[in-house]
């Protein structure tokens, strides 16, 4: 495999910093177990089902999940008729309650549903006015952030799972027209004092910062609300590095990604080698950023060592829209093209990073969101 150290010595210093601060883990040089899927399309009795693993959710409402075991498709109670229509943080995995979180975005009315793991079961337990485009689970399991639109308005909700409501008072305008705010992303820190929301509109994008203060959220306010640029510019995902509430990594479009600081305001690059894209996701997890090529673009599969700024080049055949890593392996969803396609088969591909090995797995649809329970 290749390796590529990016040239700025300032990065490397802050990476280390951080890291240190951090403490993410090193790898264990170890090959992960071998696997023995299920047969695609193989009718199985699902339930109960663990919580850890790779679980993704597909255009037609499928949940699939992937254990060190096997592979298991099951399909999940949520009506179908959904705008699914795009990749989203649809999905979030609470092992504490033993229950899966979907998002059913429509143009009404979006809703959210609990999946239990014990048996299956599911139901409807929060709803807003218009298009859940990402959710992410408190730390303690009670609340479900939830990003959303409301035609162009970009607008951040926390919903009780408990009680099945959106309290009035944190539903939140964050941004309105006439701008086009299209949220492509949405996550809180790991204090849950600070959310990002990242924009991919028809004339804006960039990445808005709210900070929670005693009454409420409140915005940057380092650009004017009615205006269309966003607190940080970015073009793509903005990202909390785990552990921290102010280093950020930041997407650019292209192939390199860039370290954040909300208190210093200082750029650093992250090269990712993934040429000839339109790169704006990417994951964070086990001390890497994972950055993955289109299969519409130039496929290309590498990640970033966060410590060393050090890119690791894993394969130039593989190709797709989200990238996770698990347990020594990188999954991605092979998506044909950065919109997904309706009726047909989607796709997983498992890169063995310490062999090499890859694994594809069929399942029943295109992959529209791709999570991991540890």
């Amino acid at each position: 495999m290749k390796q590529h150290h990016s040239r700025f010595g300032q990065c490397i210093i802050v990476a280390v910093a951080l890291m240190a601060i951090l403490a993410l883990p090193a790898c264990s040089g170890e090959s992960p177990p071998a696997m023995t899927p299920s047969p695609a399309g193989a009718e199985t009795s699902p339930w109960p089902v663990e919580a850890a693993g790779v679980w993704t959710l597909g255009m037609n409402g499928t949940v699939t999940h992937l254990s060190e075991r096997a592979v298991r498709a099951q399909s999940v109670t949520v009506v179908p008729a959904a705008a699914w229509d795009r990749l989203g943080t649809y999905l979030a995995i609470s092992p504490e309650r033993r229950a899966a979180f979907v998002a059913r975005p429509r143009p009404a009315e979006s809703d959210i549903f609990m999946v239990d793991l014990n048996d299956g079961d599911s139901k409807a337990i929060c709803s807003v006015t218009g298009v859940i485009r990402s959710i992410q689970l408190s730390r303690d399991a009670a609340v479900l952030y939830l990003w959303y639109n409301a035609y162009a308005d970009a607008r951040f909700a926390e919903c009780d799972i408990d009680a099945g409501t959106v309290e009035a008072q944190s539903d939140i305008l964050v941004r309105q027209s006439p701008g086009d705010w299209f949220i492509l992303h949405g996550e809180v820190d790991s204090s849950e004092t600070v959310t990002l929301i990242s924009y991919h509109g028809a004339n804006t994008q960039g990445a808005d910062v709210l900070f929670k203060q005693e009454g409420g959220w409140r915005h940057c306010g380092w650009k004017p609300l009615d205006g269309l640029e966003a607190c940080i510019l970015a073009h793509g995902q903005a990202r909390f590095l785990p552990g921290s509430s102010t280093a950020l990594v930041l997407a650019s479009g292209s192939s390199t990604l860039y370290f954040f600081d909300l208190i210093g305001g200082t750029f650093d690059e992250l090269e990712s080698m993934i040429a000839d894209n339109h790169l704006m996701r990417f994951e964070l997890a086990d001390g890497f950023a994972t950055v993955v090529g289109s299969c519409g673009y130039k496929p290309g599969l590498a990640r970033i060592d966060l410590r060393t700024t050090a890119v690791e080049y894993l394969s130039s055949a593989i190709c797709g829209e989200l990238a996770e890593s698990w347990n020594g392996r990188v999954v991605v969803a092979a998506n044909r093209r950065p919109v997904p396609t309706a009726g047909v088969d989607g796709k997983l591909q498992l890169l063995d990073a310490t062999t090499g090995l890859v694994t594809d797995l069929v399942v029943p649809s295109e992959i529209v969101s791709l999570a991991v329970a540890r």
